[in-house]
């Protein structure tokens, strides 16, 4: 098992880049930081030993993310994201990576990122993108009732276009 943390900050994710590993389609993947869990420890535990380890960084581990089992082809990995934030006035060092970034959200599928992490990139879009819905359905219903009072002509037009203005903007946020 590995753990991996999700730390937002607004709409800003820390990423971290491995240097080169013995694997070439792994070296100098971007990635979330993490690490494997030991025998009898629990990922939240483990989560942050890692963090720690590896770049002397305090979080507040939330929630779960979601989980990921990826095969890669000498390799198989099975990846447990969790959702974190800094401790207040937190740093880190780089003790095992080369880089480190925090990335605006819609910037990360556009990373190198490592196979299996990218499979968590697409599973919290998708998850984005229903609540990006909901929002935009009860955002819709606001103007529709706003419209018709004021607009009862541009009713259906206007609707529709708020609608899909809604979706894509909260989609491009992710």
């Amino acid at each position: 098992k590995v753990v991996c943390a999700v730390i937002r900050k607004g709409f800003r994710v820390f990423c971290v880049q491995k240097g080169e590993t013995k694997y070439p389609y792994t070296s100098y993947k971007w990635e979330f930081p993490g690490g494997k869990v030991e025998e009898g420890e629990i990922q939240q535990r483990a989560l942050r030993r890692e963090l720690k380890e590896e770049l002397n960084y305090d979080v507040k581990v939330e929630g779960r993310v979601t989980s990921v089992n990826y095969a890669y082809p000498d390799f198989e990995i099975d990846l447990h994201a969790w959702q974190c934030t800094p401790v207040k006035n937190a740093t880190y060092t780089l003790n095992e990576h080369v880089d480190a970034h925090w990335v605006p959200l819609w910037k990360l599928k556009k990373m190198d990122f490592a196979a299996a992490d990218k499979v968590i990139i697409r599973k919290m879009r998708r998850k984005h993108l229903i609540a990006s819905l909901l929002i935009a359905v009860c955002y819709s219903f606001i103007f529709v009732y706003y419209l018709f009072y004021f607009f009862s002509g541009w009713l259906l037009a206007g609707t529709l276009l708020w609608f899909i203005l809604l979706v894509v903007l909260n989609y491009l946020y992710m």
